[in-house]
């Protein structure tokens, strides 16, 4: 695995506390006007963020892969089962996340911030996904947002 900057670091540096405070308000607003498919894939990607933090803080990448994993296996458990088709899109962009971090392990990225720029642009896929499906949920192409 490459030594250097990773995705959350690059992250924090570029925006500071602004991509946290977003995070949570979208998180805030899919538990409090989304539907169970938009609740669920919040709680994954919260959990996935979180999960994400306390690895690299600790400075130990040999768990990311797993994390990483499963939180594809839990995105596309939910667009099995979702009436809607947004988690498809979701899960496809962590399929992207997960090949680009399991070709790191695997040697096969020669730069660490060939990882983070592909990895980072990967992770913004699935995030634009899901608002996308979140605001879709939200508003009613008919007659404004919903209530």
């Amino acid at each position: 695995m490459s030594d250097g900057p990773t995705l959350w670091s690059a992250v924090f540096v570029a925006t500071g506390l602004a991509l946290p405070i977003m995070l949570t308000v979208l998180y805030a607003v899919a538990l409090i006007k989304g539907d169970p498919t938009d609740r669920a894939c919040a709680h994954v990607m919260a959990i996935a963020v979180i999960l994400d933090i306390l690895l690299w803080a600790d400075n130990s990448r040999s768990g990311h892969g797993g994390v990483n994993t499963l939180v594809l296996v839990a995105l596309v458990t939910i667009a099995l089962r979702s009436p809607r088709r947004y988690p498809l899109f979701v899960a496809a962009g962590q399929l992207l996340v997960t090949i680009v971090y399991a070709l790191d392990a695997a040697g096969l990225i020669a730069f660490a911030r060939t990882t983070v720029v592909l990895g980072s642009g990967a992770s913004l896929l699935v995030f634009g996904f899901f608002c996308a499906g979140l605001l879709s949920h939200l508003h009613d192409w008919r007659g404004g947002v919903r209530s």
